[in-house]
């Protein structure tokens, strides 16, 4: 009975709530939070600095030389830029908690397949 409703909505529209109903899951298994999947211009094509240090023996460190943080202490050579792309896609996948308010998206969403 499902199956023959849900294989009757055309693929675009089905990969659209499976996507939907997915995003929405992780956010409220906080899997991942809606701030890491609205629309941000400047993310996806600037990127954001990711660091990576390498961990230096204890011994190389003087005791003079203060503690810094983890960020200011990386070499040039280990930054990289990530693009954060997935933006471009998630920001039409979240429509908030599993409310009425998402239920009802869903169900507008299947009308207008037709």
């Amino acid at each position: 009975m499902f199956g023959d409703w849900f294989y009757s909505v055309p693929p675009v529209t089905r990969f659209y709530i499976i996507a939907s109903v997915a995003t929405t899951a992780a956010v409220s298994t906080s899997i991942v939070t809606p701030l890491q999947l609205y629309l941000n211009f400047s993310l996806v094509a600037k990127g954001e600095v990711s660091a990576v240090e390498l961990p230096s023996p204890k011994s190389r460190r003087s005791k003079a030389t203060p503690q810094i943080g983890r960020k200011q202490s990386i070499s040039f050579f280990f930054c990289s830029r990530i693009h954060q792309i997935w933006r471009l896609v998630t920001t039409f996948f979240y429509f908030g908690d599993f409310k009425i308010d998402f239920f009802f998206h869903m169900f507008f969403l299947y009308a207008a397949c037709f």
